[in-house]
């Protein structure tokens, strides 16, 4: 049984004691024998369990101390020949810090000093890797993101109030109209939990020589390519990851609400009135249309039964986006394509949460191309991301389903 799966039996244990106690308070009597049993039974089980916890994550905290250990870097940046760096305070940009000795500033970013991992990019050009937004920033900018916090890495559970399936609603609680001396409703209320651990994205460049000396062109060249790789892999990630080693994206999440499309390999007034019909009405004002580039052209020809147009081209000169049924709507590539579950969705990414962990991390080594005048460089950084909602929502009429996330199957 994995960690997760113990945190998940010693919540409901905890679910079984309180009603035992509440039941025992809302009639204003001790627990009866059998009561008192059941109860000695369960917090038994529970402290056993909560110990197997503890163990279970103090084994795994030595296991990730030995691997950041390993991962650390063993060697410095390439220097000119001959040359001396210049004791200097500050640098131009990221290839003017690589080149000269940079690595040794002790400036560090907020969250934390040099991590064993890696050599944590000084505050001054932090703010250059990643104000550098690429194409395609769908989820981040609207989504809840969590500060990283200290430890930056560790994992972050949130309780969540346990609205989803039968609770309903209001999660359990309930009241009633009720007469003179008559018994209240028991307002015990259900909540479960959401666990976000950052993981790893990262990858390495191999540059010559020549360009660490040209620091200029170095700089422009890997803050944009590595900004444009840590938000295009996150926000696909954001969108269509597994949530196995890497965010848990919203495709395939348990709080997806589904809507099958009426003809294949199309997108139909119905299929997106359907679509509206099943985002919750609190999210209208919030919530923004995701689709796949191929998507645009069954768009632009949508019509109601009226014939009125329902795709509104936005004016992005003007900051206008374009719009479905009045609500914005995005076009990316890290979507499936036209016909494929997922090609359009409606979502309102307030309940997406972003945890962000340490980094970006920098780290160089001139050892494995010593001979050929190259360097390898590494960039990584740690996140994490799901939604909260942990499946559709009821609403009161005990029918309608509804959900922040809908995608078109």
């Amino acid at each position: 049984m994995t960690i997760e799966e113990k945190r998940s039996l010693l919540v409901d244990l905890h679910n079984k004691v309180v009603a035992i106690n509440a039941k025992a308070d809302q009639e204003k009597r001790s627990l009866t024998k059998e009561e008192n049993a059941d109860f000695e039974k369960i917090i038994n089980e529970a402290e056993s369990l909560k110990i197997e916890i503890e163990s279970d994550e103090k084994r795994s905290a030595k296991l990730q101390g030995l691997n950041e250990y390993l991962s650390k870097p063993t060697s410095k940046p390439v220097a000119a020949i001959g040359a001396t760096a210049p004791q200097q305070s500050e640098f131009r940009n990221v290839g003017d810090w690589f080149l000269n000795g940079g690595y040794k500033e002790q400036r560090t970013m907020s969250m934390g000093a040099i991590n064993t991992g890696g050599i944590l990019v000084p505050e001054k050009f932090s703010t250059d890797l990643l104000s550098m937004k690429g194409e395609g920033e769908v989820v981040r900018s609207r989504a809840t993101v969590i500060p990283a916090g200290d430890p930056p890495d560790s994992k972050l559970t949130i309780p969540v109030l346990n609205q989803f399936g039968a609770n309903g609603i209001y999660a359990e609680m309930n009241m009633q109209w009720i007469g003179e001396g008559g018994t209240k409703a028991d307002n015990t209320p259900a909540f479960t939990y959401v666990e976000l651990e950052p993981k790893e994205l990262g990858g390495s460049t191999i540059v010559t020589d020549q360009l660490l000396r040209n620091a200029d062109a170095m700089s422009t060249w890997l803050g944009k390519m590595y900004n444009m790789l840590v938000t295009g892999k996150s926000e696909y990630a954001f969108l269509r990851g597994s949530g196995v080693g890497e965010p848990r994206g919203i495709i395939g999440c348990l709080a997806e609400k589904t809507v099958t499309r009426n003809t294949a390999s199309s997108v139909l007034f119905a299929d997106v009135r359907s679509m509206l019909a099943g985002l919750p009405a609190d999210s209208w004002g919030s919530a923004v249309w995701v689709a796949n580039q191929s998507v645009l052209p069954q768009l632009i020809n949508l019509v109601d039964g009226a014939g009125n147009t329902l795709f509104m081209v936005g004016d992005i000169t003007k900051g206008v986006p374009a719009s479905l049924f009045g609500l914005p709507i995005v076009f990316t590539g890290k979507t499936p394509t036209l016909g494929t579950k997922g090609d359009l969705m409606l979502c309102d990414f307030s309940y997406y949460l972003i945890k962000d962990g340490s980094g970006p991390f920098i780290a160089s080594s001139e050892h494995v191309y010593f001979t050929t005048n190259k360097t390898v460089i590494k960039c990584f950084t740690m996140v994490d991301g799901t939604p909260w909602p942990r499946s559709t929502l009821t609403l009161e009429d005990g029918t309608t389903t509804v959900s922040p996330f809908v995608v078109l199957v």
